[in-house]
């Protein structure tokens, strides 16, 4: 009974209370506000109107963000110029600085974007963030990097930022995206990153050292994953020995299931002979190179294709014989009527390629020494270069003209401009024809022109045209040596001169080569080499079958060991080989892309030239060994 009527006069109290409360002319006060759910920029805009301070920047932020989503770029630029950036902190500064670098990459390209984001301000910005919102910045600017060839720089952003992520999942995301940069990275560049001073940070220098083993041609397949081993047995807890890349896993498998035996289809006999054993020796001597490595070699077994031209049979030959891999044959007909035949249950590394618009076949490749190489290579050089306008010159032979236009076809590709391109088949025609098409005889005529107005002698020199920035000229050794001079007898020697492969016969004649100083062009890496075994092979093919001849010698060399690494470059699209013939990639029509090294003529002697800058070094890695927080020196960088 106690109970109830303490419940009873709890009941009386609060009643009590209510009623005082009824009796009270005191306000009641409204309900809060709760802002209206924003759906557009505009919404965004308005909220941030009435917003307290603390929560302006970001509501415009939010407003920013879709206007750049609609591509509405000029809305977007003019918030963030707005935005008063001493309120922004931890993800509305991350966010800030991620917009701004995004329309900075999109109006002026991800370098500017990457020196935007590396200016101090913008560094300082960053700071008021958290070492997981840092990461996402520095993530994007690791992609940027990506896309400007900056890619031991992206590699060592990524490092730097892997234990500020929280999750696995971005842990193992990052790690791949560290491995993709560095498989982008020609190998001059992480050699020259691993000999760099200050020396690398140590995750970073076994991440570049594993990827120059991943990535090298040399040798056989068994010395690299020895190789990969040793490695992982001196880097026993580096994040790539505990979760192997693909690439590695790959090649342990490559090793282990080599082809039993090789098919080598070559024309041994009749016409192209010389050739066939040239590219046979090259063959040759990666296998015994290999064997004397202690690799496991495959059985090689040799048809000649000219007593066997059935490529249907010969093909079926090969297999029935127990071929599980085919290299050749060389003749273009002969390709492509493999090509028509094969039945893509054996891998085919053709040497040569089939006519353009010719549709390949699975498991179907193709390898060569094109003159297209050449002409690609020039036209990207120059265009390099901020060249515009070409002048080509070349002879009335069919390779010469085959030269000329694929390089007229990759320099239109690029953006250029050929503003003559002659043809000559003579000394004496070249002059006349060059001196045409620099327009020195419309000099002479103008000069001519005036003395018949004035009535006097008039003493004068010709000038040529003003619209050229360089020479191309595809032609032979000494069709080159004619050429040159006649370009500074007719005041053009000033201009840059870019030769084919052809230039070079492969052998050093210095006498013989004086009037090419200057000349720049482009060879294999085993033409141009020096070593003196290799100058004597080289000597030898020149002998035996012209200077045509010396560069299948290499051709052989980079089959043999390419051929089986072919399911690499097919595992990681891009990636490249430093072969004998030249820097070797896949494209997706399965021809083997090769760029060819440059040398220059100096004192009659070819000088191989180093990797240019922006293709074997990535700038400023010597400087910050990709850290985030170096502060580059202030600059023209672009602002908001």
């Amino acid at each position: 009974m106690r109970t109830r009527t303490l419940y009873r006069s709890h009941y009386l109290f609060f009643g009590f209370l209510l009623a005082l409360a009824g009796c009270t002319s005191a306000p009641v006060s409204p309900p809060v506000q709760t802002p209206a759910p924003a759906h557009s920029a505009d919404d965004w805009l308005n909220l941030s109107r009435t917003a307290p301070a603390g929560q302006r920047a970001e509501y415009q932020l939010k407003a920013a963000q879709l206007f750049r989503q609609q591509g509405q770029i000029d809305s977007a630029k003019n918030i963030l110029r707005a935005i008063p950036r001493q309120q922004l902190q931890g993800q509305a500064a991350s966010d800030y600085l991620s917009l701004g670098a995004s329309i900075i990459a999109l109006e002026n390209g991800s370098a500017a974007a990457i020196d935007w984001l590396n200016a101090s301000e913008q560094q300082a910005l960053l700071q008021r963030s958290t070492p997981a919102q840092r990461a996402s910045v520095y993530t994007l600017l690791a992609d940027m990097q990506d896309q400007s060839g900056q890619h031991l720089a992206a590699a060592g952003i990524r490092v730097r930022i892997s234990n500020s992520l929280t999750s696995d999942q971005a842990r193992a995301d990052n790690q791949d995206a560290i491995w993709r940069s560095l498989m982008q990275a020609p190998p001059p560049t992480l050699e020259q990153g691993l000999d760099s001073r200050p020396a690398l940070e140590p995750t970073l220098r076994g991440w570049c050292q594993l990827a120059l083993l991943v990535q090298s041609l040399a040798g056989d397949i068994d010395q690299q994953v020895q190789l990969i081993d040793r490695w992982q047995h001196n880097w026993p807890t580096h994040p790539a020995t505990l979760r192997p890349p693909g690439e590695v896993d790959l090649l342990r498998h490559l090793a282990q299931s080599k082809p039993a035996q090789i098919a080598v289809l070559l024309p041994m006999s009749g016409p192209l002979k010389d050739a066939g054993h040239a590219i046979r020796d090259g063959i040759l001597s990666a296998y015994f190179d290999a064997r004397v490595r202690g690799a496991t070699s495959s059985t090689l077994v040799f048809y000649d294709t000219e007593t066997n031209a059935d490529m249907a049979a010969l093909y079926q030959k090969a297999v029935d014989r127990g071929a599980e891999l085919i290299i050749g044959p060389l003749r273009k007909n002969r390709v492509e009527a493999l090509l028509r035949f094969s039945d893509g249950m054996v891998p085919v590394l053709a040497l040569n390629y089939t006519a353009d618009g010719l549709e390949t076949g699975d498991n179907f490749y193709q390898l060569g020494l094109s003159s297209a190489d050449d002409a690609r290579a020039a036209a990207a050089r120059a265009e390099k270069l901020n060249y515009h306008r070409a002048f080509v010159i070349h002879g009335v032979d069919k390779q010469s003209t085959r030269s000329a236009q694929a390089f007229q076809q990759a320099w239109l590709a690029e953006g250029g401009e050929t503003v003559a391109m002659v043809e000559f088949d003579s000394d004496r025609s070249a002059s006349e024809r060059i001196k045409k098409g620099l327009h020195i005889d419309r000099s002479q005529q103008r000069a001519r022109v005036l003395e018949s107005i004035t009535g006097t002698s008039m003493e004068y020199n010709p000038r040529r045209r003003q619209d050229i920035d360089f020479v191309y000229l595809p032609v032979g050794a000494q069709q080159a040596r004619s050429i040159k001079p006649l370009l500074a007898f007719h005041f053009a020697q000033d201009l840059p001169v870019y030769a084919s492969s052809r230039v070079y016969r492969g052998k050093p004649d210095p006498q013989g080569d004086a009037d090419l100083n200057g000349v720049y062009f482009t060879d294999t890496p085993w033409a141009l080499g020096s070593e003196p075994i290799q100058q004597q092979r080289i000597d030898d093919y020149i002998e035996r079958g012209g200077a045509p001849s010396k560069n299948l010698y290499a051709l052989g060399v980079d089959a043999l060991q390419l051929a089986p690494r072919i399911p690499q470059m097919l595992y990681t699209p891009g990636m490249r080989f430093e072969g004998m013939t030249g820097v070797l990639s896949l494209s997706a029509q399965g021809i083997i892309l090769r760029r060819p090294s440059w040398a220059v003529f100096r004192g009659g002697v070819a000088t191989l030239l180093k990797e240019d800058k922006h293709e074997s070094m990535d700038a400023r890695t010597t400087q910050n060994q990709g850290d985030p927080q170096q502060e580059r020196p202030a600059d023209d960088r672009p602002v908001l």
